[in-house]
């Protein structure tokens, strides 16, 4: 047997590693390591304390590069073996050297089983010779990872992860594709490494490792079943919890809803109380009106399908509730949850008591909405009927206003030519001045036929101007006619929407433009400048347009003629006690085709007489 490797001291690293001189063996503070045979150098930060899994002693500093050797072995990249020394100074050696067995991956390899030099525990093998050309080298060791425990060089009470360079299958199989292997051929077991000391120990050797193997079996077993119970429990647990986190914030969100839902209903009533106030005065309540209720039924519709929401969440909930305390039976160290989950039922309970609380409350609501709709029905009906009555009223304004429209228009075509005409004048004016600054020698003849010529112009255009001007006080007058009977028609609309008695407002409405003819006809008797009812343009058609006779003018009255023709004009068309008493009260009303035609048939007449 060989014998155990002593355990040199830190002056034999620094002996045997000239890099590592004058440090002691604490890896933490290693200057960059090169290995002699490798040639792979690692820094300070890369190496690990191996340490025992059963004793925790520390066997050995390593470099953090790992070939992995099936699925239970592992073995330094950086190990070479005795030439370049393995600082694992707590490892020794035991047993009878042996071959490893054909087919696998140390066969051909003479092994030596690896213990701990503190608890003498197994914790692989070392392999002292190796085949040439062999992927594993003199001196290596193979240590099981169920053996042994890797901690950070730097800090001992942290775990280190083996950094994994290349991964080597234990057992020399035939191909995949031919043989597929299982996971019990994958599996690696040093179990058939002692055969070659079966000799020497015997036959209760066999038994025993039979023993441990079936032993070791079922501590497997157990522990992936213990491992699968507890996975099993956390799940259960971790169900329990989110669907507890669901129920609450099912619980909140309903007791939000509640809480807006109040608020709806209370600005709601206040709505509908400034609607009340607002409803006598504005003529838009009804759109507003109709928005309201609109919106009250969909706050309504949303309540419903908020209840039915939180009945279709709580049966949700009874149901997952159900659910896990069917899967909590089968675990019996779960009742203090239960007993949580039972008090959060009762909170479902009290849930359910405000839910139908608030079932009642909406039924209340529901009979005021019913109420608040009834008399927004009236006010409905009372605000149609002021609706008609304003349309109605509104067409008199439009037709009226396109009248006066019309008339402005008349009006402006009708200032254009008198302007026309008192050029024409001014021209005519200037041409007597001429005329009577450089008198020719007149004989009889054409001193007649000047004068009658001259007159007859003359005479025509003042009769036209006349006309003209007459008409376009008239065309005033009735403006100021049209403008009044709008005014009185806004005060009567104003004066309707204020009354509260709809039924002795339609009345006075109805029976008023008599009175209202009567009135204007009395005013306007008294007034000198008006010179008929109202009664439209049409009315104008009974005054006598045509020109009066033509008169001889000498001339020194021929300057004065213009002034004399508006003052003719004027006495003709004011008001006397005769005109007066021919002027109708009132008339019907003129259509826009009537104005149309009345308008064509005075331009025609002006045509004709120009």
């Amino acid at each position: 047997m060989a014998s155990a490797v002593p355990r040199p001291a830190p002056n034999w690293i620094a002996r045997l590693h000239p890099t590592l001189r004058g440090c002691d063996a604490t890896p933490s503070v290693l200057r960059p390591w090169t290995s002699p045979t490798t040639g792979v150098s690692l820094p300070a930060m890369d190496f690990v304390a191996v340490k025992c899994a059963k004793c925790d002693a520390k066997l050995g500093s390593l470099p953090n590069t790992w070939v992995q050797i099936g699925k239970k072995y592992l073995t330094p990249a950086t190990s070479p073996g005795a030439d370049d020394p393995l600082l694992a100074v707590n490892i020794t050696t035991s047993g009878t050297p042996r071959l490893g067995d054909a087919d696998t991956l140390v066969g051909g390899c003479q092994l030596q089983e690896a213990e701990c030099a503190k608890c003498r525990t197994n914790i692989g093998q070392k392999c002292l010779r190796t085949p040439v050309n062999h992927v594993l080298h003199d001196g290596q060791f193979i240590l099981r990872i169920a053996s042994i425990v890797l901690k950070s060089a730097t800090d001992l009470r942290r775990r280190a992860e083996p950094k994994i360079q290349r991964t080597l299958k234990l057992k020399n199989g035939p191909p995949a594709n031919d043989h597929p292997s299982t996971p019990m051929q994958e599996t690696p077991s040093f179990k058939t490494f002692n055969a070659g000391a079966g000799v020497p120990h015997g036959l209760d050797l066999m038994q025993l490792q039979a023993t441990l193997d079936a032993q070791r079996q079922d501590i497997n077993r157990i522990g992936a079943t213990g491992m699968q119970v507890v996975t099993n429990f956390e799940t259960a647990i971790a169900k329990v919890d989110r669907q507890m986190q669901q129920l609450s914030e099912s619980i909140d969100s309903v007791r939000r809803d509640g809480n807006g839902h109040r608020d709806d209903i209370s600005g709601f009533k206040s709505d509908l109380s400034d609607l009340k106030w607002d409803s006598q005065n504005s003529g838009s309540v009804l759109s507003r009106l109709d928005q309201q209720l609109q919106t009250t039924d969909r706050v309504v519709t949303e309540l419903r399908q908020a209840l039915s929401k939180c009945k279709s969440d709580t049966q949700d909930v009874r149901d997952q509730l159900a659910s896990t305390q069917q899967e909590l039976q089968d675990v019996g160290s779960l009742q203090d949850q239960l007993a949580s989950v039972q008090q959060d039922l009762q909170g479902v309970e009290s849930l359910r008591e405000q839910l139908v609380s608030t079932q009642q409350d909406l039924q209340e609501s529901r009979e005021e909405v019913d109420q608040l709709r009834n008399d927004a029905q009236d006010a409905k009906h009372e605000l149609r009927e002021s609706k008609d009555e304003v349309n109605r009223l509104r067409s008199e304004v439009d037709e009226t206003k396109q009248a006066a429209l019309e008339g402005i228009a008349t009006s402006k075509e009708y200032a254009s030519e008198v302007s026309s005409l008192r050029r024409e004048i001014k021209q005519l004016r200037a041409d007597l001045a001429r005329d009577r600054a450089h008198p020719p020698p007149p004989s009889q003849s054409e001193t007649s036929s000047f004068s009658s010529h001259e007159l007859d112009i003359l005479t025509s255009s003042i009769s036209k101007i006349g006309n003209r001007a007459s008409q376009i006080e008239s065309l005033q007058m009735e403006f100021d006619l049209f403008r009044t009977r709008i005014q009185r028609l806004e005060a009567r609309s104003t004066m309707s929407s204020t009354t509260p008695n709809r039924g002795n407002t339609t009345v006075g409405t109805d029976a008023s433009p008599g009175r209202d003819d009567e009135n204007l006809q009395s005013f306007y008797a008294d007034n000198p400048r008006k010179k008929r009812a109202p009664a439209g343009r049409i009315d104008t058609q009974d005054f006598d347009t045509t020109p009066p006779k033509r008169m001889a003018l000498s001339s020194s009255e021929f300057g004065s003629g213009v002034s004399a023709a508006h003052a003719r004009s004027s006495d003709l068309y004011r008001s006397s006690p005769a005109a007066r008493g021919l002027a109708e009260p009132a008339g019907p009303r003129r259509t826009r085709a009537a104005a149309s035609l009345n308008g064509a048939t005075k331009r025609g007449r002006w045509t004709a007489r120009g």
